[in-house]
């Protein structure tokens, strides 16, 4: 049998992670797009430490979240490059999302150390600050 990809080997770490803060929070996400705007740059920190740690090039790391986005949210693969963009937006500098991805990077090191006593603290203050839909940063 082939071995995966670095970059099969990475969405497969993640997908579980995704799918522990999904579990909290999706009901939420799905009443405002702010929020979700900020939970991808959330998600995309984790995707960016990981692709670190593993040696990923950024282009192997947009495919990551790009796949991750199709497999486990069924997004559209154009959404997904959409939202994959944000978040690299969001990872790359400083733009009004770039503390949830900062918090994301943390709370995924934090889950992948312990996934099975990990507990959600850095999503919930993400989602606290984000302004509401009208507001649009």
């Amino acid at each position: 049998m082939d071995q995966p990809t670095p970059e099969q080997h990475a969405a497969k770490v993640l997908a579980p992670y995704l799918d522990r803060l999904l579990a909290d929070y999706a009901d939420e996400l799905n009443q405002s797009a702010n929020k979700r705007l900020a939970f991808f740059a959330f998600v995309m920190g984790g995707i960016s430490g990981l692709s670190l740690k593993s040696g990923l090039t950024p282009e192997q790391a947009h495919g990551v979240a790009i796949s991750l986005f199709c497999q486990c949210l069924g997004m559209a693969p154009m959404d997904s490059i959409r939202m994959a963009g944000h978040g690299i937006e969001a990872t790359a500098g400083d733009n009004p999302w770039s503390y949830a991805a900062h918090e994301g990077l943390d709370e995924f090191f934090a889950w992948q150390a312990d996934p099975a006593s990990f507990k959600l603290t850095r999503l919930r203050p993400v989602l606290d600050q984000v302004p509401a839909d009208a507001d649009s940063p």
